[in-house]
């Protein structure tokens, strides 16, 4: 059975969280060694760990825009946002507070009139994806999409 165009958006954002999300970050706001993945899964079926510069990582946060000391000093690590209008302001507040980023990249709705039968639009929003990517893939910051 061939896959929709649904697994293949979904494989898409998969792909981004673990192999564009940069590669050289070992804790917020820093730099480190650009061979080894920054972000993987390990383990195997039954017992995955999202993993972060090799050590076993939970994620704890909070979504959009909120108070991020409060979040830190409550033990949160990683914040969330919910598209691509705030992200620059969310991500630069969120860094200074030493939390993680995961960016949110909007993916159209067919109950809103995206069609993912339409070649084009799919390859436009591939396009979308593939840029917002691209310019934050090496924010130390960003831990998955």
């Amino acid at each position: 059975m061939k896959p929709d165009i649904h697994s293949y958006v979904w494989g898409l954002g998969a792909l981004a969280a673990f192999t564009l999300a940069g590669c050289d970050a070992h804790k917020p706001g820093k730099s480190g060694d650009s061979n080894k993945p920054r972000v993987r899964i390990a383990g195997e079926p039954g017992s995955w760990t999202l993993q972060k510069d090799e050590k076993d990582i939970f994620i704890r946060g909070g979504a959009g825009d909120l108070d991020y000391e409060l979040l830190r000093s409550m033990g949160g690590n990683t914040v969330r946002t919910y598209g691509e209008a705030d992200r620059e302001t969310i991500s630069t507040a969120a860094s200074k507070a030493g939390l993680f980023v995961i960016p949110g990249i909007w993916l159209p709705h067919e109950r809103h009139g995206f069609s993912y039968s339409d070649e084009k639009a799919v390859a436009r929003l591939t396009e979308r994806v593939r840029e917002v990517i691209e310019t934050q893939k090496n924010n130390p910051d960003v831990l998955m999409w």
